[in-house]
């Protein structure tokens, strides 16, 4: 039985969860070797407040610290996204 995929490529193989020591375990980062991706896991069951944007939003010690490694994160906040460059000045 399939435990544990990546959300990312599905792989079943090499997938670890990272954290940042001192700031709980709500928000880790699922990591795979497949597919060298990373992407923020919220567990709502460690924090049934928890919300996904909000806690993305303060856990960016959590990217610095990925940034770092070989991982490229596979899914950005929407609330980062910035809009497209216009030519009117």
């Amino acid at each position: 039985m399939v435990r544990v995929k990546c959300s990312h490529c599905e792989s079943t193989r090499g997938v670890r969860y990272l954290g940042v020591d001192g700031d709980g375990k709500t928000v880790l980062a699922e990591t795979c070797d497949s597919c060298r991706s990373y992407r923020k896991q919220v567990d709502q069951h460690a924090d049934p407040l928890a919300e996904a944007l909000a806690d993305d939003l303060a856990t960016l010690r959590l990217d610095l610290l990925m940034a770092e490694t070989n991982f490229e994160r596979a899914s950005g906040n929407p609330l980062l996204a910035l809009p497209e460059p216009t030519d009117d000045a």
